[in-house]
């Protein structure tokens, strides 16, 4: 009698895993548009800035370096905005299922996209159905050619000598220098960035051997991303530029 009972719950957990697994799949949040808006990081530190040079850590963690004062930075950076779409086509083919996800495994989604609510002076709508995500204006500070990153921490270590004696002292003990090139914004949110080499941090000419950039920890929404991504689930589309 425990045996038969104990195979039903069994087949019953199994059978809630699997339809939960299921709903998961077919909705859309966050992680899903930083993998396709330009494979973006998660930001773990409100002060970036675009051309600011940044410890990476292995726990995805940024740590700023040297203040760089913002008309240093301003006159190399461009601000771009446009709408933004991502649909999931297996959630929303199928309305209903879409609903379900959106009422029972919503959570896994909605909390991110919640902090994005507009405020008062901010004019970026969201819509958010569970299955699809559309944002009518994403704004995007970049860097328009990599070429100008010389440039940049030239000016850098002029202004702040000390900045400079801060990289090499870092950089000899093997940590991460990079350079961030794009931050991407819903209204005042900063949700994502990029660096200028996801594979080689920003060293001292001095350095002989290459620093790596550390892989970003995988949340376990990113790894349903890279999934949902591989079957082809992931409708995109954009009105801005990348960088």
């Amino acid at each position: 009698m425990f045996h038969s009972i104990f195979i039903r719950l069994a087949y019953l957990f199994g059978g809630g895993t699997l339809v939960l697994l299921f709903l998961l799949v077919a909705q859309v949040n966050l992680d899903d548009l930083r993998l396709k808006y330009g494979h973006m990081r998660t930001v773990s530190n409100p002060v970036l800035q675009v051309g600011g040079l940044f410890t990476i850590q292995p726990d995805g963690q940024t740590g700023p370096l040297c203040v760089v004062r913002e008309d240093i930075l301003d006159k190399y950076y461009i601000n771009t905005d446009g709408p933004i779409m991502i649909s999931n086509t297996l959630g929303s083919s199928l309305p209903i299922l879409g609903q379900w996800g959106e009422n029972l495994v919503g959570w896994l989604g909605r909390w991110e996209i919640n902090k994005l609510a507009p405020n008062t002076d901010e004019t970026s709508k969201i819509q958010w159905k569970g299955h699809t995500l559309i944002v009518s204006a994403a704004k995007n500070r970049r860097l328009p050619a990599l070429s100008q990153i010389p440039k940049i921490i030239t000016e850098i270590f002029d202004v702040d000598t000390n900045c400079e004696k801060t990289i090499n002292k870092i950089a000899t003990t093997g940590q991460c220098v990079a350079i961030v090139t794009r931050i991407t914004y819903i209204n005042s949110q900063k949700i994502g960035f990029k660096l200028a080499d996801e594979l080689r941090c920003i060293v001292p000419a001095t350095m002989t051997t290459a620093i790596h950039v550390p892989a970003q920890p995988k949340r376990f929404t990113m790894y349903l991303s890279v999934a949902k991504d591989w079957f082809g689930l992931l409708d995109f589309s954009a009105g801005s530029p990348e960088g």
